[in-house]
């Protein structure tokens, strides 16, 4: 490396070696990487892991039979009560929540029953408590009284209510080969997507 110096006046020049150091690094900078990097390694084994499946036959015949039968037996219903199973076991073990502010349970206790001297309630009674709930104008208002008989006086209003308030659900029993279920005494006032079961075995 040659330096320009000025001493007195007069230019200097001076001349110095390398730093064998710095050559070094120059060198090592200038130098390929020839050696495959973490990424290219892992691109290969993914690579190579798909050719192994793929020569694979039966691996391939077994995955494809798997998944035929999942969605076969998806279509046809056959997992509903597993699946139904282990999703009331995940709500079971789910932490307790808070109640939310927005319900309203309106509970018929062993005191109402006494104070009525008679159960079950009329229908006259029954329609009195869902048109006092329906002036509140609520989203859905959830019955969960079975209903199979009609209980005179009041048919005849409780079914008009029934058949004009599109927020009231009722509830019915599902049938099974050891219950016969509950239906509900004004079924047919009501569409069908505005009953509910309850109860029903899994």
């Amino acid at each position: 490396m040659l330096i320009s110096l000025v001493v007195s006046g007069q230019l200097v020049k001076v001349t110095s070696k390398k730093s064998p150091q710095n050559s070094k690094l120059k060198k090592h900078s200038e130098s390929p990487d020839l050696a495959p990097t973490k990424l290219s390694k892992v691109l290969s084994r993914i690579k190579g892991m798909g050719v192994c499946v793929l020569t694979s036959p039966a691996l391939v015949a077994s995955v494809t039979v798997t998944g035929l039968l999942l969605l076969g037996g998806r279509q046809l219903n056959l997992w509903q009560s597993w699946e139904l199973s282990v999703f009331d076991t995940m709500m079971r073990l789910r932490p307790p929540l808070e109640p939310d502010p927005r319900l309203l349970v309106v509970e018929v206790t062993e005191a109402d029953i006494q104070s009525l001297k008679q159960w079950p309630m009329t229908d006259a009674v029954m329609n009195q408590v869902l048109s006092n709930l329906a002036q509140y104008e609520p989203a859905v208002i959830g019955l969960d009284i079975f209903r199979d008989f009609s209980q005179p006086p009041g048919e005849q209003e409780l079914s008009a209510t029934m058949a004009n308030t599109d927020s009231i659900i009722p509830v019915c029993k599902m049938e099974s080969a050891e219950d016969p279920g509950v239906p509900y005494s004004l079924k047919s006032s009501l569409v069908s997507n505005r009953i509910i079961y309850w109860t029903f075995s899994i």
